[in-house]
Order: C-alpha cells, then sequence, then structure tokens
C-alpha cells in the first residue's frame, strides 16, 4: 500500500471520529431568575393622573405644571433668564433639602425625528444640570431622564402645545 494511501486513511479515521458527539445527559432544571426590583419612583416619572388617555391640546397644555419645567426655544437647549431665575430658586431647595433628588426629565415637540428630539432633549436636560451644579447642587442629588417627544407631543397640533413640549420638567422625590 502506498504511504499517502494509509495517511489518508488515518486522517479520515480520526476526522470521522470528531463527527461523532458523545452523548451529553439534558441540563438540569434551572430555577427561575429572582424577581428584579422596580426603578425608584425618581428614575422614570410617573405621567400625570389627570390626563385621559388620549388627551387634546387643552388638557396637555393645562397638565404641564410651568412652576416646575423650564422651556426652551426650538431647536434649542440654552437657558433664557426666565429659566435661569427659576433654576436660582430650585438649587435654593435642594441646597436646604440634602437628602432631596430631582429628576430633570427632558421633553421635546415633535417636530423632528425621534432621535433628533431624543438628542435636543438631552442638551437640555445637560444645560439644566450644568446651571445647577454651578449653583452648587450636589451631584447625588441629580438624575436624568430624557423622554424626547413622547405620546404627548404627537397630540399636539398648535405653537402654543408644542412650546410646553420643549422643556425640562424638574420631578422631586426624597
Amino acid at each position: 500500500m502506498p504511504q499517502g494511501y494509509l495517511v489518508c486513511l488515518l486522517l479520515s479515521c480520526l476526522l470521522s471520529a470528531c463527527a461523532v458527539r458523545p452523548a451529553v445527559p439534558p441540563p438540569a432544571a434551572v430555577p427561575p431568575p429572582a424577581a428584579v426590583p422596580a426603578a425608584p419612583a425618581a428614575a422614570v416619572p410617573k405621567r400625570p393622573e389627570k390626563l385621559p388617555e388620549r388627551p387634546d391640546e387643552a388638557q396637555i397644555i393645562a397638565a404641564v405644571d410651568a412652576k416646575e419645567n423650564l422651556f426652551f426655544v426650538q431647536g434649542s437647549a440654552e437657558l433664557d433668564a426666565a429659566a435661569n431665575q427659576a433654576l436660582a430658586q430650585h438649587a435654593l431647595r435642594l441646597k436646604a433639602n440634602p437628602r432631596q433628588v430631582v429628576t430633570l426629565v427632558g421633553h421635546a415637540d415633535d417636530l423632528g425625528s425621534p432621535a433628533y428630539d431624543l438628542a435636543i432633549a438631552e442638551r437640555r436636560v445637560q444645560a439644566v444640570y450644568k446651571a445647577l451644579r454651578g449653583l452648587g447642587v450636589g451631584a447625588t442629588q441629580l438624575r436624568s431622564y430624557s423622554v424626547g417627544s413622547e405620546k404627548l407631543s404627537l397630540a399636539c397640533r398648535s405653537e402654543a402645545c408644542r412650546r410646553r413640549m420643549r422643556r425640562v420638567e424638574l420631578v422631586y422625590s426624597e
């Protein structure tokens, strides 16, 4: 027998042995994963309870509390004088209550793409965060959450309603 024939025979035997897999016993029953605790209430702010399932513009505008929101010009993340004045009051409140935490919730109107709306909402949140830090509020008291153009802004068709959507909402918790 030629030597090449023996080598091929030997290799084919070895390779065919690799193709056979040993029997593996079935895995033991795996217990279900432990329940994951829910996120704290401040992490994801609740939708206002006073709004119906499909609110109209008047209901949306009325539900946005001007005292707990900072409003922005379309396409902007710059704080105006009124926002800076309001932030000074929020900073005093937070510094007087060091255990209190505020979640900065960024919103946008629905005039841009979902990605743009989320990005502008995040820029607005960062502007408010930076301003509060500059006013002496501790980083441990600040959380952020950007929504972008959530469902509510989709119901807005007027400029007055869209103006209410371009905001950073301040949601307090302890």
